[in-house]
Order: structure tokens, then C-alpha cells, then sequence
């Protein structure tokens, strides 16, 4: 069956909106939230910790890759864990923030690509032995300022703080902090120039 274009953003709407319900029912969010975003994309919630979503905070976007099969996926592990999103904030589909006990946290008018990880721990002690036990393993804020812009497939690291107007480039791993108003790029990322910002 061939449907016109009107048709199939119709159908591609209400496809989304039934998938958008489907993955709140799958949320075992025991924490607090407060302030709703706006979804184009279903998103999860898990954990224990807090959330919070300042005014304007979109997760999802068409057309873009894993817009129909894709969610965004946001975890505070554990009670004192938490998450804090600014206002008028752009993110793309696929987003996974996991925040075991420390916070993650995103200023206001960030942009976020698709398929980005923010991490705040390595999630497994480093030690094999000590892996196999359990045992507890490093964790440390991020922060990323206003205005940010981070690329495609980024990945963040624990203890990260991005100063504002920088630009991450796509599928950059950053595994350190930087200073604001400028562009990095790279595995590990590194300063590739500085920008002028006329404020």
C-alpha cells in the first residue's frame, strides 16, 4: 500500500504517540520528578534518584536516524543520584544518561545530537577482582554550561565540565574537562580551536 506524504506523517505521528505510552507504562521510576518535557520519542526512566526538566526541553526529533525505533533512556541509580535539565533544550533521539550517585547536570539552550552517552562512572570497578565482587566504583559530576553544542554520537565522561558556547564534535569520547568558547573533537577529545563569541 502506497500513502501520500500528509498520510504517512499522520501515521507516523499516531505510531509514535502509541509508542510514547507503550514505554511510560516500562518506566520503574521510584524517584522524584519534577517538570514535564515535551516527547517527539519515547523516553525511560529508571532508578531511585531525581530528575528535573526546566521549561522547553524536547527529546526527539524527525527526520533523524532511530527517530520510529529509538528512545531516550535516563537512569538515577541510586536516591542521592540526580539529573537537572535547563530550559529550551534540543535533544536528538537516542539520548542514555546514567547517573549512579553523583549529578548530572545541562544548562540552558544546549543542543544534543543523536545516539549521545553521558556517563558519571565507570559502572564496574577497574580491578578484575574487585569487578567480580561488586565492589563499589569511581563516580563525579558533570556539568555542561549553557549554550553547548555537542555532535552525533558523543560520549561524556565522569567528572566532565564543559564550559559554556563550546562545541563537541561528532563521536568525540570526552574524558576531561574544558574551558568555554571552544571547539574539541577526537578519542580523547582535545581542544581543536579556540572560537570567538561576540556575547
Amino acid at each position: 500500500m502506497n500513502l501520500n506524504k500528509k498520510n504517512q506523517r499522520v501515521l507516523g505521528r499516531f505510531y509514535q504517540k502509541i509508542r510514547i505510552k507503550l514505554y511510560s507504562y516500562l518506566n520503574t521510576f521510584s524517584g522524584k520528578v519534577t517538570g514535564i518535557p515535551i516527547l517527539m520519542q519515547p523516553l525511560q526512566l529508571l532508578g531511585k534518584g531525581e530528575i528535573e526538566f526546566g521549561s522547553n526541553v524536547l527529546f526527539g526529533y524527525f527526520p533523524a536516524p532511530h527517530y520510529y525505533e529509538g528512545l531516550s533512556y535516563l537512569q538515577v541509580l541510586k536516591p542521592e543520584a540526580k539529573i537537572s535539565f535547563g530550559n529550551n533544550i534540543g535533544i536528538n533521539n537516542n539520548l542514555t544518561i546514567i547517573c549512579t550517585s553523583t549529578s548530572v547536570t545541562i544548562g540552558d539552550n544546549v543542543f544534543i545530537g543523536h545516539d549521545v552517552e553521558i556517563l558519571d562512572s565507570d559502572m564496574h570497578a577497574i580491578d578484575p577482582v574487585l569487578r567480580k565482587e561488586n565492589a563499589p566504583y569511581a563516580s563525579s559530576p558533570i556539568i555542561i554550561s549553557e549554550n553547548v553544542f555537542i555532535g552525533n554520537c558523543v560520549k561524556i565522561l565522569k567528572g566532565v565540565q564543559i564550559g559554556k558556547n563550546t562545541i563537541i564534535a561528532h563521536s568525540s569520547v570526552v574524558t576531561k574537562s574544558f574551558p568555554e568558547n571552544v571547539i574539541v573533537g577526537g578519542n580523547p577529545a582535545k581542544i581543536i580551536k579556540k572560537q570567538l563569541v561576540v556575547e
